[in-house]
């Protein structure tokens, strides 16, 4: 229903009220939008670093426990990876490295950590509290699996240094 006067069109408030409403509502969807962008934004960092922490401890893991079978076989179980020169008083007059058991060493270690991590699957399950970025929420709620495709990239490195001490008497 329109009313005139003088010239003017007005609209009675009742037919104003439902187009406040819809504007409303439209306004509340776009502000809800904007926020599910910037959520989905922080969960998916959120989500990628503490994947990433998890693969890391687990390779780290994996790593030591292939050291640690590598140095226990019976090739490398015994000390012998650097020699020393005496002079005939017993002094110590050259240290060297027995650079082909030390490159045995590596390609062994190299081999076996290759093996253990390449193409493998890890399924880390974090809390739904977590992804929201609330402390108070921390730790609760439904675990979320990742599902993580470890792709490792593998280097084994030898560091030669000696260092000088002095001998309290």
């Amino acid at each position: 229903m329109m009313i005139f006067r003088r010239g003017r069109v007005t609209v009675p408030q009742s037919d104003q009220k439902p187009k406040r409403a819809v504007f409303g509502l439209l306004f509340a969807l776009a502000l809800l939008l904007v926020l599910l962008a910037f959520a989905g934004r922080f969960l998916s960092d959120l989500s990628s670093q503490i994947a990433v922490s998890d693969a890391a401890d687990v390779v780290s893991a994996e790593v030591n426990r292939v050291i640690a079978r590598v140095m226990a076989q019976e090739e490398f179980a015994h000390a012998g990876f650097v020699r020393f020169e005496k002079n005939e008083q017993g002094q110590i007059t050259a240290v060297s490295s027995d650079m082909g058991r030390i490159n045995a060493l590596s390609a062994e270690i190299l081999e076996q950590v290759v093996g253990a991590a390449e193409n493998r699957t890890l399924t880390v399950r974090i809390p739904a509290g977590n992804l929201t970025g609330v402390s108070l929420l921390m730790g609760r709620g439904p675990l979320v699996p990742v599902e993580i495709l470890m792709l490792t990239s593998s280097r084994v490195g030898f560091d030669n240094s000696i260092i000088s001490a002095g001998m309290c008497m």
